[in-house]
């Protein structure tokens, strides 16, 4: 798994930054780790590459970059740092002063005029967050939660 540890790291870097990356670019970026998979598989070009995913249990791109959305978010929640971040994620119990029908752990999502602004972090991180189950979302106080959403991110992608 050299592969894990010298390439997919600058795949990696930076990719909450990438929540509004237009389709046609995240399509060359999972086309640019479909290679590198492929190189280390020994898997050729025709043939079907998600079986390497599943079996050595890698992220797609578009997961990979859930995966770290979602942990920064976790990280800020727990340590209320760095506070331009704690500002922009607020949970909806402390906004809500009235009952409503979501769950305490759902963040505020804020209006955005323009669609680079619906794809922010603070937006479309708040999105993301929300639409995880409920009991994933409960886990966030944990340093854990990695591996938890790291599961259910697998779960999907595979089809479970």
């Amino acid at each position: 798994m050299l592969v894990k540890a010298l390439v997919f790291p600058h795949f990696d870097y930076c990719s909450a930054l990438f929540l509004d990356m237009p389709e046609e670019q995240m399509d060359r970026m999972s086309r640019c780790m479909n290679a590198a998979v492929r190189f280390f598989t020994g898997r050729k070009r025709w043939e079907h590459i998600t079986p390497d995913y599943i079996n050595n249990n890698i992220l797609k791109y578009r997961s990979r970059i859930k995966y770290t959305c979602v942990s920064l978010i976790a990280a800020v929640l727990r340590s209320a740092e760095p506070e331009y971040l704690t500002r922009s994620l607020v949970l909806h119990s402390a906004v809500a002063e009235r009952q409503t029908r979501t769950d305490d752990l759902c963040l505020s999502v804020s209006g955005a005029a323009t669609t680079c602004g619906q794809m922010s972090f603070a937006i479309g991180g708040a999105r993301l967050w929300n639409s995880l189950p409920l009991g994933l979302r409960k886990g966030f106080q944990r340093p854990g939660i990695g591996a938890d959403l790291r599961r259910y991110l697998l779960d999907l992608q595979s089809g479970g």
